[in-house]
């Protein structure tokens, strides 16, 4: 089946901002028109599509029953519902970053090296952990671990318990920058749904292919 999600979405040629999804659901993000879209992975039609208003999401991650948005422009982040659309500020002490989610977990990084670990069901926040270096990147990994990739004059990576809520391993240096995949597994499918998506993130000046 061809994907017809470019004029489904009536965005063609248009830079987006971020991706995530969780088990069949997939979710991309408008920075610029504060919009987030639902896509059917099979169809690559769009099931919802919700305006944010006065909100650029800039990173999002999508959890069982909220998606995390990270709004770098005005550094703020916020819950939004999936169901109800309710939309609630997330706590956030510094300057708004990268996100990921796992197992009713969000992790949101604010500044350049803290790490902040949400509720999802509580909509608050469990603790914080001091990373380092800059984070780069927020990943999920199939055990229980958070890998957090850092970044100064070399690449370092650390690894948060996702039982304990604390560093299971300090940073380490490695050889290598490590790109961001996706939180949904059955990669079949996650690449049929995204063939031919770009994203544009901020830190870098071209769009490139996920």
């Amino acid at each position: 089946t061809q994907l017809q999600w470019k004029e489904d979405l009536g965005i063609a040629d248009r830079s987006l901002s971020d991706v995530s999804g969780f088990q069949k659901e997939l979710w991309i993000a408008s920075e610029l028109d504060q919009i987030l879209y639902e896509i059917d992975v099979l169809s690559g039609t769009t099931n919802k599509r919700i305006e944010l208003t006065d909100i650029a999401p800039t990173f999002i991650s999508v959890g069982e029953d909220e998606i995390l948005i990270s709004d770098t422009s005005q550094n703020l982040a916020f819950f939004l519902n999936k169901r109800t659309e309710r939309i609630s500020q997330a706590p956030l002490p510094d300057k708004a970053g990268k996100v990921a989610y796992k197992s009713r977990k969000f992790y949101l990084q604010s500044g350049a090296s803290t790490l902040l670990i949400l509720q999802e069901d509580a909509l608050a926040e469990i603790t914080r952990l001091q990373v380092g270096r800059p984070i780069s990147e927020i990943q999920p990994t199939p055990g229980v671990d958070i890998l957090v990739s850092t970044q100064d004059s070399g690449f370092f990576e650390a690894l948060v318990n996702y039982n304990t809520n604390d560093l299971s391993r300090a940073e380490r240096e490695v050889t290598y920058s490590k790109i961001r995949v996706s939180n949904i597994f059955p990669s079949i499918v996650w690449e049929r749904a995204i063939a031919n998506l770009h994203v544009n993130r901020k830190s870098s000046s071209t769009s490139q292919p996920i």
